[in-house]
């Protein structure tokens, strides 16, 4: 199977490796304009914070992801959310 590389206009193959989807949630200031699949508000979250949830899907061209693919994807969210002031759910 072939894939457009969008950018270039070029075509690559296909890994024959499953991809991994990974949810992530996110707890930013109101004031915020970020559009994803879900903005959450409830009496859970913090006063002025909402929840942008949105997937992210992994995968490898040569090999199938493990569960340390994962955290290690996580790790670095976490680690870069703080540069653009919001925050890792759970």
């Amino acid at each position: 199977m072939l894939a457009t590389d969008a950018d270039s206009g070029h075509y690559q193959k296909i890994s024959p490796y499953p991809t991994q989807p990974v949810d992530v949630a996110l707890l930013v200031a109101e004031e915020q304009r970020v559009e994803l699949f879900e903005a959450y508000r409830g009496e859970e979250l913090p006063e002025g914070k909402k929840s942008l949830n949105f997937t992210v899907t992994l995968g490898a061209k040569d090999r199938t992801l493990s569960s340390k693919d994962e955290e290690k994807f996580l790790s670095k969210v976490r680690d870069n959310a703080g540069k653009v002031q919001v925050e890792l759910r759970g």
